[in-house]
């Protein structure tokens, strides 16, 4: 499982970090060594998102993998 904590420190005071995001990203276990299928949830105050990815290609890493799932989830809903 990775989880992407997604913080504001309002003009770089650390003792003010708020906490606004989070993303969950679990694989699913049902892909290959060349391929994965992951499960998603984007859970802010606003959004509250859930989705899969399929056939995500390992090779590309996981900053790719996180755009691939931002892209993939509609965020305007």
């Amino acid at each position: 499982m990775i989880e992407v904590d997604i913080k504001l420190i309002p003009f770089g005071i650390l003792s003010r970090t708020e906490s606004i995001g989070t993303i969950t990203i679990i694989n699913d276990e049902s892909g290959n060594h060349k391929t994965g299928n992951y499960i998603y949830r984007i859970k802010s105050d606003r959004t509250n998102i859930n989705g899969n990815l399929k056939g995500y290609e390992r090779n590309k890493g996981i900053l790719c993998l996180l755009r691939d799932i931002l892209n993939n989830s509609n965020l305007e809903e």
